[in-house]
């Protein structure tokens, strides 16, 4: 519900009584300042966790949220002080690192961090597709593509990963066909995902049928409100004619998402 303030004050009561595993009430703690933006005091609660399930998430939100602060060598340096038990721990580890790096807009680092682990991780579609979409943000979309083909072949119904290929092409405006073969691929895998319809839409918008697009654009929204969804709602309707919606739906983007400036 958002209200921090109760929360945070039942948490801290529940940690003075006999309650049995206070290592998850310290990385809700942990949670809740961090939704807060204060930073240093959540990272004091996540290092307080000792062990358990909660340990190893608690650890690597530690590393990002010292990156999030400025001290990028210090999260790095955490990511990589921390024991990995298994193979999905190892990726994780790996995409944490790689995460860290691309939010400081250091894109081919982030490329060389993730291409390390896929030498020792090779059939990681997960670390294929982050490599892949890091790929995308320097325009290497012959990597992008590899990746993504790769991922396919080792995951067939990876429907993000059909996704993201198609909607690259749709996006640029280039081999619309196959973006669409690829978009419609991935939707009768997985018919509910709102990025998937916001893709449907927005192929069937560079294919030059609107109200298709329309269509999906608007199941889209309703799934999940996000502004730039509503963008290319937005977009369509205004390529439509029919300017009221578009302003409506692009004011209340506005309202719900005020930091946005895609507007």
């Amino acid at each position: 519900m958002q209200d921090l303030q109760a929360a945070e004050k039942h948490l801290s009561k529940t940690l003075t009584l006999n309650f049995r595993d206070k290592d998850l009430i310290r990385a809700y703690l942990g949670q809740i300042y961090e939704d807060k933006k204060d930073y240093a005091k959540a990272i004091s609660w996540y290092k307080k966790v000792e062990d358990g399930d909660r340990y190893f998430p608690s650890q690597v939100r530690v590393a990002a949220l010292l990156a999030k602060q400025g001290d990028l060598k210090g999260g790095r340096d955490q990511l990589h002080s921390i024991k990995t038990e298994n193979d999905e721990q190892k990726t994780l580890i790996i995409m944490a690192d790689a995460q860290i790096l691309r939010d400081a807009k250091q894109f081919q680092e982030s490329i060389d961090v993730l291409s390390a682990g896929l030498k020792e991780l090779p059939s990681s579609v997960e670390l294929l597709y982050e490599r892949a979409m890091t790929a995308e943000r320097i325009n290497k979309l012959d990597v992008l593509e590899a990746d993504l083909r790769k991922a396919i072949e080792l995951k067939p119904d990876y429907a993000h990963a059909y996704n993201a290929l198609g909607y690259t092409w749709a996006e640029r405006n280039i081999r619309l066909q196959e973006a669409a073969q690829l978009i419609e691929k991935a939707h009768q895998l997985d018919p509910n995902d709102a990025a998937i319809l916001d893709s449907m839409g927005w192929v069937y918008y560079r294919l030059g049928n609107f109200d298709k697009g329309v269509s999906f654009l608007r199941q889209a929204l309703a799934a999940r409100p996000d502004p730039e969804i509503a963008a290319h709602l937005a977009e369509i309707l205004l390529a439509k004619g029919d300017l009221n919606e578009a302003k409506t739906v692009s004011e209340k983007a506005l309202k719900d998402n005020p930091q946005t400036k895609r507007y």
